[in-house]
């Protein structure tokens, strides 16, 4: 046992408790004791934490250690728990017993106590943790039995089912209680059961047979199934009865052709399955083996036993001896089990690599080895996966980028060499480290929530995620990260591609504090101008003053469009699902469009940051509205105004790829001017500033998203976002 060990003490004498957790984790470094002063808080602490072992004392105020058991094991039934008492007694023992006590020891004067307590609870947590084991492979075997469409079966040697899957209830509608009491041939039509006994025999003499037949269902219907037995042995070849499946047949029967593919599958599938079974009878050398074992030595199938002297002949003479040391090893005792890796010859002469693993069954009265068993497995393409693994690895080291392979709680499994040229690290030295300990503190919960959700999300990639990691020499370095969980994959874990990015994070520093000057140092004189301005149009009446604050407005736009620039940038939030026809709509009541009208064809919704995509669709409908009419910017002004404009504005789906567009039926954009437009000085109003379409395609450049102008069907501009959102 080499995991970590938590135990729970409970004993109303602290001193006593802290001075047996003290001798406890002496004796045994991994444990971890946590000490309880009374039941009550013992279930408290049961029920909050995770513990692998309760030790109680008896003798204790309020209840006894046997009402602490019996608390326990209302809600932990199995849960191990060793009763250590000062107070022993028969009747007492008993009464553990009774209660279900994993183990019963009494205090005794000396330290010799601890040593044997903690060799009890070595033990018993040794064994609970194997039976939790045994249960989860039992119940998942359960489960992969039961979820199968086909009828698995075991029939003894008296014709009575021993063993069924759910399956078989399932079709002919019996119960599990019913049909433990039913021979196998009442399943079956009396003119079939005859055919039925003859298949039997067929099966238990020649090893296996297939026969079709109709099985009778509870209701008295009968549906076709085709049933598959082989004969049942034991290792030492003894008849256990017959095992099998069914498989409904019903459209096998319709159409001939569907037969014989799904044969071909079935086929395909046990032959693609690599394993072969190998029983070794070591006093007389002969090996027993199944017919795939045979093949993937480059074996006749029909020969049924073959020698070990055979076998070796087969296998590689550069592996043999390490093979034969291995062997040895297993057979004197020293080790468990045979695992090793070996080339074998083909019949064709070639070389294959198999796994071939083993174990002593059986031994005679004096120890000496007299059976072994084991199987062997394909492992030639494995090999080959593994040669392209290390050419990628091969990759992955010469990459600028620091490519980190860590386990699912983020301590580091592997770091390439970039971890030099990024953080200035060596290769291995973070490895064996939480990689969250390295984040800036500020950017720790950020990071660490972006790498959780891949978890709990296997089927997607991580965004980028920006944060401060701590460099060699005490200073953090910004960086940008993208994860991908591998957990379900041969590397198994989480990969994090991650790059520096500090000189990009300097130059928006920089942008922002242009933005923060042009904020303040340009915000400030424009409001005095507005208001000198108002009060200059209150004294007197002329149309410089109309031109000048015209002007104004037109500044009070442009420093809006540069601060978006500046600060937004090519940023993009959380992305969420967003109803782009309300976003539109929205955007719609936000800018001045007069008498304009809006015409919407949208039902598909996008993923997108919905701040900064509302941002795209009012930049786009004002450029629509403001540039779909052919009047100047003052007509324009007063047209709408008046009522007498009527530029229409259409939003609708893309009938090719995935995204929306807006478009107008204005004069449209000059083939030739289409790639200037998105250019930050390009403008077609006097009043524009030419940041519009700037902003606008920088938002969809953030999203991973292309736009496009085109000519609309009324002659007018209209602009395509492709999403590529299926």
């Amino acid at each position: 046992m080499s995991e970590e060990v938590r135990v729970l003490h409970i004993d109303d004498e602290p001193d006593f408790a802290d001075m047996t957790a003290t001798f406890l984790e002496r004796e045994n470094d991994r444990f971890e004791i946590e000490t309880a002063t009374d039941a009550d808080e013992g279930l408290e602490y049961l029920n909050k934490n995770e513990y692998d072992c309760v030790v109680s004392d008896y003798d204790m105020p309020g209840k006894d250690g046997i009402e602490f058991l019996r608390m326990v094991r209302e809600e932990y039934p199995a849960f191990p728990f060793i009763l250590f008492t000062g107070k022993g007694s028969e009747e007492v023992a008993s009464e553990a017993i009774s209660a279900g006590v994993t183990d019963y020891l009494q205090k005794e004067s000396g330290t010799e106590q601890y040593e044997l307590l903690a060799n009890r609870i070595e033990n018993v947590v040794t064994q609970s943790r194997a039976e939790q084991k045994l249960k989860k492979e039992q119940a998942f075997i359960e489960q992969a039995i039961d979820t199968l469409d086909d009828i698995l079966y075991v029939i003894d040697t008296d014709g009575s089912l021993r063993r069924w899957n759910s399956r078989l209830s399932e079709v002919t509608g019996y119960t599990d209680a019913e049909l433990s009491e039913m021979k196998t041939y009442e399943l079956f039509p009396e003119e079939h059961r005859e055919s039925a006994f003859s298949v039997a025999e067929e099966a238990l003499s020649a090893g296996q047979a297939t026969f079709e037949v109709e099985m009778l269902t509870s209701d008295g219907d009968r549906i076709p199934y085709e049933f598959t037995g082989a004969r049942l042995t034991d290792a030492e070849g003894r008849l256990m009865g017959i095992v099998g499946i069914g498989r409904d047949i019903t459209e096998r029967k319709e159409r001939e052709r569907d037969l014989r593919r799904t044969q071909e599958r079935l086929n395909l599938a046990v032959e693609g399955a690599g394993l072969g079974v190998w029983d070794w009878d070591i006093e007389s050398g002969e090996i027993n083996h199944n017919e795939q074992w045979a093949e993937m030595l480059g074996m006749p199938p029909e020969e049924g036993v073959v020698s070990i002297e055979s076998v070796r002949d087969r296998f590689h003479p550069k592996d043999l001896p390490e093979s034969e040391e291995k062997t040895q090893e297993v057979l004197e005792g020293k080790k468990s089990r045979y695992d090793k890796e070996i080339r074998r010859e083909t019949t064709d002469g070639e070389w294959i690599w198999i796994r071939t693993v083993g174990r002593v069954a059986e031994r005679d009265e004096d120890g000496q080895p007299t059976r072994a068993v084991g199987v062997n497995i394909d492992i030639d393409e494995r090999k080959k996966q593994k040669e392209e693994l290390e050419r990628y690895k091969t990759f992955v080291e010469s990459s600028s980028d620091l490519i980190t392979h860590m386990d699912a709680d983020g301590t580091v499994l592997y770091q390439s060499p970039a971890a030099k040229e990024v953080f200035g690290y060596e290769q291995e030295d973070l490895v064996g480290d939480n990689a969250f300990e390295y984040v800036h503190p500020d950017d720790r919960e950020r990071a660490a929530e972006e790498f959780y959700a891949i978890i709990e999300n296997s089927a997607k990639d991580s965004g980028k995620v920006e944060y401060r990691a701590l460099g060699a020499d005490g200073e953090y370095i910004w960086t940008e990260s993208v994860g991908k969980d591998q957990r379900n994959t041969e590397a198994g874990g989480v990969v994090i591609n991650q790059r520096d990015i500090s000189e990009r994070k300097k130059k928006e520093k920089r942008l922002d504090e242009f933005a923060s000057v042009v904020s303040h140092d340009l915000r400030n004189p424009l409001s005095v101008a507005k208001g000198r301005l108002e009060l200059a149009q209150e004294d007197c009446d002329s149309e410089h003053l109309e031109n000048v604050e015209d002007a104004v407005d037109r500044m009070d736009v442009l420093i809006d469009d540069i601060l978006t620039l500046a600060r937004e940038g090519s940023d993009v939030g959380e992305m969420k699902t967003v109803e782009t026809e309300k976003i539109i709509e929205d955007c719609w009541s936000n800018v001045e469009t007069g008498n304009a009208t809006l015409v919407t064809q949208l039902e598909r919704d996008v993923e997108a940051d919905p701040r900064r995509l509302k941002q795209l669709c009012e930049n786009l409908v004002r450029n629509a509205v403001e540039h779909g009419s052919t009047r100047s910017r003052t007509e324009y002004d007063e047209a709408v105004g008046h009522g007498d404009e009527n530029v229409t504005v259409t939003v609708g789906e893309l009938d090719e790829g995935d995204g929306f567009y807006v478009a107008d039926d204005g004069d449209g954009v000059p083939e030739e001017k289409h790639d200037e437009i998105f250019e930050t000085d390009y403008s077609t109003s006097e009043q524009g500033t030419g940041f519009g379409l700037r902003i606008v395609e920088g938002i969809v450049e953030a999203h991973g998203w292309d736009i496009e102008v085109t000519e609309s069907q009324d002659g007018g501009a209209r602009f395509e976002i492709n999403t590529g959102d299926s």
